[in-house]
């Protein structure tokens, strides 16, 4: 996280989506559009992973030096991929196993 001043998000998408963080803090604020009136918050931290359902609204803000890792239900695009840390990429492993357990 560059600018932790500058919060990410706040739309939503037709697809779920997978959140993890190997490193830092991120808060989110999750609205689901048929109850706009009761937004929640909710924080990971390093090692910790969040799955949001399709259609939910979400804004994230994180603490400077914090990294977010998010992934959609989606087809796989190349031009997308970015470079990530090996200590990154071993906790994600983690967690994508523990997703696909049923953890």
């Amino acid at each position: 996280m560059k600018d932790p001043r500058v919060p990410l998000g706040n739309h939503h998408h037709p697809y779920r989506e997978a959140f993890v963080c190997p490193q830092g803090v991120f808060d989110f604020v999750l609205t689901d559009p048929r109850e706009p009136e009761n937004p929640r918050g909710y924080q990971i931290y390093t090692g910790k992973r969040l799955l949001l359902p399709s259609g939910i609204d979400h804004v994230v803000q994180g603490r400077e030096g914090s990294v977010l890792m998010g992934f959609g239900s989606v087809p796989f695009d190349p031009k997308k991929l970015i470079g990530s840390r090996p200590e990154a990429l071993e906790v994600l492993t983690d967690e994508l196993r523990k997703i696909r357990e049923g953890y």
